[in-house]
């Protein structure tokens, strides 16, 4: 006997042992594993899934969704959530699991880990990742109103939103919660802030990693619709996966729902649960419970002739008896009629408000250029008028063969301080090629090697046909935007506020350096571009030019160029110049647009994600409602 308990990997002193350790820590071992397992694939096919998305959007570059650094964070954070879950959930008290060994048929049959659950995991996998890209698809327009579009932006905002539905699926699939699994969320999202504060918001950090996310979070935050995001991802989350639980549930019976609903009529096996009371003196003694010794003693004699022995936790962690809050199991139609309520009432409330803000946002959008080739499927959303534009709010104006053409635009509603945006595509900025072409300490004014501008910037975006130098080189640089734009009321032109479209962060980021407009063979920025894209004097530190060097995450580029003071009254005539410089032609699909519009807490006109939120929180309704009778039937 001896030889055979040294040559196995497990040992127990008695047989009778054997029944807890086998309908009690077996069974929920091999529950736990497999959620563990399950969510593990689940929460990265989520985010590749997500990134997948992407390819079409940055050009079939393989440029990836998320910032690389904010990704590193994925597995650390996302997977605190569910360690707690897999070392602590209990889908059923000890005392249930003794008294219904038929229980014990999801590991012996392999229930839980099968070919039918992967599927099920890959779908719901696909349904999140397509509501996280679509919500944040929907929620873009108002982050580029914002002057926030840009590619770091965005990624940081849709992985935001991968972080918090990640977390919310790691509780929702517990089926018990205490200190540690809630806490290990909580935990998860401190983690999360506390990198986003030290690394985009650090500049001694985000210089050695990552320049271009320097202060991403900031204006991240300050978005009145990444609030609504945030707040809109939890809810539907929670609200699809609740459906998709009652639905299978009700269709396929659990036998743990059975169990679980019978013991609020009839009490378990009381000869099975007799058999956990009689551990209690052990437990007591192990504990050094000198009333329960003499009981321990009776039972296995000889076994407690000394102190307590310490090599056993028998702490309620170690035991398993933490306090717990335990999620019913009879009434999952309670759940999706109260989710889908509260979803309901919660959704269309925040889409009313964003509809307010953008209904609230008087324009004009003026069409100057525009080919007769159509773009492609996944670019024709981008390029078209931001949803909720009137047809008396848009113009078209036709240039003359030198580019140029004069429009005039009757204002449809009162506008006060009005921005001047530009609208050109399609164009990837968001391509891999593209994102990686810049020097950032040449945009800091250093001097660089000529290795490292060779490494970073293809030869015709560093040297002239004249074999001057271009400084700062790269595709970024030497793509810049220069069409020009001119308001004019009764004859005289207005002025146009130029410094207030890029991020001061961004701008005191950019220096030129200390021989600007001095070095010989030297091409600068504005021996190549005219005013008032770059003035002289300003070169790198130009508004313009630094709100271009952000590259906007879709396949068009939507950028502030300036706002005037002022307040026009409903009906009042102004008159658009445009000076076209910039060249489209060739390209399928191209068009080139200018917008004149009002800007409140929530950006401009973009009623997409309002009505989406509207029609989400309906269909959630409509849900509720249709799940009433189960209720009524006590189902």
């Amino acid at each position: 006997g001896r030889q055979a308990v040294n040559n196995s990997d497990f040992a127990i002193a008695q047989f009778r042992f054997l029944q807890r350790l086998l309908f009690d820590h077996g069974r929920s071992n091999y529950r736990r594993a497999s959620t563990y397992t399950l969510f593990t694939f689940w929460r990265n096919m989520v985010q590749v899934l997500m990134m997948v998305y992407y390819t079409p959007v940055s050009g079939f570059s393989g440029t990836a969704l998320f910032e690389d650094w904010i990704r590193l964070s994925f597995n650390f954070l996302c997977t605190l959530p569910i360690l707690a879950v897999g070392c602590m959930d209990e889908d059923v008290p000890k005392e249930v699991a003794l008294a219904k060994p038929h229980l014990y048929n999801y590991g012996r049959l392999n229930k839980d880990l099968n070919n039918d659950t992967t599927i099920a995991t890959v779908f719901s996998a696909v349904a999140h990742s397509l509501l996280l890209s679509g919500l944040a698809l929907l929620a873009f327009n108002s982050f580029d109103c914002k002057g926030a579009g840009d590619y770091y932006t965005f990624g940081t905002t849709a992985y935001t939103c991968l972080v918090i539905d990640v977390n919310m699926q790691a509780l929702f699939r517990g089926h018990t919660h205490n200190k540690f699994t809630i806490g290990s969320v909580v935990a998860s999202f401190l983690l999360y802030a506390f990198w986003l504060l030290f690394y985009p918001m650090n500049p001694l950090v985000v210089n050695l990693l990552a320049p271009n996310m320097y202060m991403v979070p900031e204006h991240m935050v300050k978005n009145g619709y990444f609030w609504l995001l945030i707040i809109a991802v939890p809810i539907l989350s929670i609200m699809m996966d609740a459906v998709v639980m009652f639905v299978s549930r009700t269709i396929y019976v659990d036998s743990v729902d059975e169990v679980m609903s019978e013991m609020t009529k009839v009490a378990p096996d009381t000869t099975q649960v007799k058999l956990l009371s009689e551990f209690s003196p052990i437990r007591s003694a192990l504990l050094d419970d000198s009333s329960d010794r003499e009981a321990a003693e009776r039972l296995l004699p000889g076994r407690f002739p000394l102190p307590a022995c310490t090599s056993v936790d028998m702490s309620p962690l170690g035991q398993r008896e933490l306090p717990t809050v335990r999620f019913g199991f009879k009434r999952r139609s309670v759940s999706v009629v109260f989710c889908g309520v509260l979803a309901a009432v919660v959704l269309c409330v925040m889409g009313g408000i964003a509809l307010h803000f953008s209904a609230a946002a008087s324009q004009v959008l003026v069409t100057y250029s525009k080919t007769e080739q159509a773009a492609n499927w996944w670019e024709t959303p981008w390029l078209a008028p931001g949803y909720g534009t009137t047809s008396e709010e848009s113009f078209e104006c036709t240039l003359s063969a030198a580019g140029s053409c004069e429009v005039p635009v009757k204002l449809p509603a009162n506008m006060t301080n009005p921005w001047i945006f530009y609208l050109v595509g399609p164009f990837y900025q968001s391509h891999s090629a593209y994102l990686r072409s810049e020097v950032v300490p040449e945009l800091h004014g250093k001097e660089v090697p000529e290795q490292l501008r060779e490494a970073l910037c293809v030869e015709s975006t560093r040297v002239t046909d004249d074999g001057e130098d271009i400084v700062p080189c790269g595709m970024k640089a030497t793509s810049l935007f220069n069409d020009t734009f001119a308001v004019r009321q009764g004859g005289s032109d207005l002025e146009i506020d130029y410094s207030v479209s890029a991020w001061r962060s961004d701008v005191s980021r950019y220096n030129n350096p200390e021989d600007y407009l001095q070095r010989s063979l030297t091409s600068w920025l504005p021996d190549r571009y005219q005013e008032p894209a770059v003035f002289e004097d300003l070169g790198v530190k130009s508004e313009h030019f630094v709100d271009w060097m952000r590259p906007s995450a879709l396949p068009r580029v939507w950028n502030r160029y300036g706002s005037i003071n002022g307040t026009f009254e409903k009906g009042t005539t102004l008159t658009i110049s445009i000076q076209s410089n910039y060249p489209v032609q060739g390209i399928p699909g191209s068009l080139k647009r200018v917008l004149l519009t009002e800007m409140n807490e929530m950006g401009g006109r973009h009623s997409g994600f309002g009505l989406g939120l509207i029609v989400s929180g309906v269909l959630c309704g409509l849900i509720a409602l249709a799940v009433i009778p189960f209720v009524l039937c006590g189902k």
